[in-house]
């Protein structure tokens, strides 16, 4: 399971908190975000949108797909720093000031090395993406 727990929102966007590995990496949301709390199962699939980019590349293009998500689809956990990033995604950083997403791209490298270690030990992996809000 990898919990994401939100805990701000502003008008820059919806902040929180996604835990991996005895990682915490800061995220950012639309205002008012298109997942729903609950759990989602989460997919590696390659993005037509983002696999030709780096740091995508790295990682052959496999970018995590939140599935199952209630009238979305193409929910990704992705690089960027501002809620005009998101279209609707999570974004991840390594720090933020509830206003913009700090170091990005060094994030998602950290997440997707994580990830991609696990499957390399257990293809057959799959993630639970956890969303809960506690607001401070």
């Amino acid at each position: 399971i990898i919990p994401l727990i939100r805990r701000c929102c502003n008008n820059f966007g919806t902040f929180g908190e996604l835990y991996w590995d005895g990682l915490v990496f800061k995220t950012l949301e639309p205002k008012k975000p298109l997942i729903s709390l609950g759990s989602y199962l989460v997919n590696l699939t390659y993005s037509p949108r983002f696999g030709c980019k780096s740091p995508y590349t790295k990682f052959n293009g496999l970018v995590p797909l939140v599935c199952g998500v209630p009238g979305h689809e193409g929910i990704r956990i992705h690089v960027g720093n501002y809620e005009t990033d998101t279209n609707g995604c999570i974004l991840v950083g390594m720090s933020t000031d509830n206003t913009i997403l700090f170091e990005s791209r060094k994030a998602y490298v950290e997440l997707m090395t994580r990830i991609q270690a696990r499957r390399h030990y257990n293809p057959n992996t799959f993630y639970v993406l956890k969303v809960t809000e506690k607001y401070e």
